[in-house]
């Protein structure tokens, strides 16, 4: 993520009961880039994707997509806003018994972009790939999209001590303004009592 972008959007996805953080950013209009961190772990998965990349994704299943449609797909998808789109996080494992599968799912209407041999090599880091899978779901027809996301691993140490330094702060920053807040408050509260008693005295003194 270039050091300008900030994501379109972060929002909480739960994958077989499993909380996780996801983010999703748009660079220059013409690339997407996915972040899905566990929320437990801290482990943390990401990738970006061109315009063209995605597009032919698309065209594989047979299901086309321009670019900027596909990203509004996974918008609602994320924020669960369409019964047409839903979501899941695969390993390697689960996406290729889903392809071993894939002759029987395809009698029943469902589409699947496929994935090169050496995607599917389960060697190495590809072992801890996870795959993103957008599943577009029509009247007789379901097309999965698989987006694979690269294993980062756990946050950098030095990252976490800067990001809890800088929690610490503001949960500093909150206590001194509720502080205040509370102070004002109270100043507040002693000025509405003066100003109750100042016409009663004002009274006792006229009458005298």
């Amino acid at each position: 993520m270039e050091m300008n972008e900030l994501p379109n959007l972060v929002t909480s996805y739960s994958f077989k009961e499993k909380q996780y953080i996801v983010k999703m950013t748009l660079v220059r209009k013409n690339s997407l880039e996915l972040s899905v961190i566990d929320k437990y772990s801290a482990e943390e998965w990401r990738c970006s994707y061109d315009s063209s990349y995605i597009e032919n994704l698309t065209h594989k299943t047979g299901n086309f997509k321009q670019f900027d449609i596909f990203v509004a797909m996974l918008k609602s998808g994320l924020l669960q806003t369409s019964e047409c789109v839903t979501l899941d996080l695969l390993t390697l494992e689960d996406l290729e018994n889903l392809r071993k599968r894939r002759v029987t799912v395809n009698v029943n209407g469902t589409r699947f972009a496929s994935q090169s041999t050496q995607t599917l090599n389960s060697e190495g880091k590809l072992a801890n790939r996870r795959y993103l899978i957008l599943t577009y779901t029509v009247e007789f027809d379901r097309i999965h999209y698989p987006l694979p996301l690269e294993y980062v691993g756990l946050p950098n140490p030095q990252m976490l001590q800067g990001t809890i330094r800088r929690l610490e702060a503001e949960i500093e920053k909150l206590k001194s303004k509720l502080i205040y807040e509370g102070e004002r408050i109270d100043i507040e509260m002693w000025n509405d009592r003066c100003e109750t008693k100042i016409p009663s005295i004002t009274i006792e003194y006229s009458m005298d």
